[in-house]
């Protein structure tokens, strides 16, 4: 699949899932009776705003220009967005010198080794799962429950959703793509219609325990435990978990963007 047309097919389905968290966040706010703020920002403020944050917002459309044309692949592009952030960080918005970024690459360096560790926990597990032929056991039970394409798909959610729980998501992603794909394609849905809301249910196993690397990275920049970021994280996974319903059985939201594109 194209990975410029999974990027685009993307972008939808990340404003619907914006939009229901600022709705959890409204009612988060209500309920605790948040202070709201006492002056609202002015077009003038917005304007000057929008244009600080073009060379920032830049970097978003130059990966997605560059490789839609083929110029860099996606690895290469996330190189080149770590080094157009240094770029702009030192050099034009200033907001840090050698020292702060010694500090930062130090704190970086600790949490890509937990990060790595969690990996590297995940992984043995996952080849217990394939040497025992788990995976492949799971889509023959799927299969065997029902062959509606809806059913099917509520199955493959639920599954992955379950997979993102324990393992890492690159991991899950080589083990269950593979085994899914082919049903996938063979009950009519788009391949990448398919890649979002694998995407979208293991961004969801990486919020939830037990092990949750996106939290255990958040709690680690944050310098807080993980418990209490986890059970902040609830009211947003059930946004999200509505985005995924309207993601999974309403495909234009994916495939309309790039459709009107071409």
């Amino acid at each position: 699949a194209s990975v410029a047309r999974l990027f685009v097919g993307g972008v939808v389905p990340g404003i619907l899932l914006t939009a229901l968290m600022m709705i959890a966040v409204h009612v988060i706010a209500s309920q605790r009776d948040y202070e709201r703020g006492r002056k609202r920002a002015t077009l003038s403020f917005m304007m000057r705003a929008f244009i600080d944050s073009i060379p920032s917002l830049s970097l978003a459309i130059a990966i997605l220009v560059t490789m839609r044309f083929g110029i860099v692949t996606a690895t290469e592009a996330a190189v080149v967005a770590v080094l157009w952030a240094f770029v702009l960080g030192k050099f034009l918005y200033r907001e840090f010198d050698w020292r702060q970024f010694y500090r930062d690459m130090v704190e970086s360096a600790i949490d890509s080794a937990l990060i790595g560790f969690l990996i590297a926990v995940s992984v043995p597990f996952a080849w217990v799962l394939i040497a025992e032929q788990t995976p492949q056991q799971v889509v023959g039970w799927a299969k065997a429950i029902t062959r509606d394409p809806a059913g099917l798909l509520l199955i493959v959610n639920l599954l992955l959703l379950f997979a993102g729980t324990f393992l890492d998501i690159t991991a899950s992603m080589l083990i269950m793509v593979p085994l899914f794909l082919p049903l996938m394609i063979s009950l009519g849905v788009d391949p990448i219609h398919f890649g979002i809301i694998v995407v979208v249910n293991l961004m969801l196993g990486g919020l939830t325990p037990p092990f949750g690397i996106l939290v255990f990275i958040a709690a680690s920049i944050a310098r807080v435990p993980a418990g209490p970021v986890f059970r902040e994280c609830l009211p947003f996974l059930y946004a999200c978990l509505i985005g995924l319903g309207l993601i999974t059985y309403v495909p234009s939201i994916t495939l309309s963007l790039w459709r009107w594109l071409e």
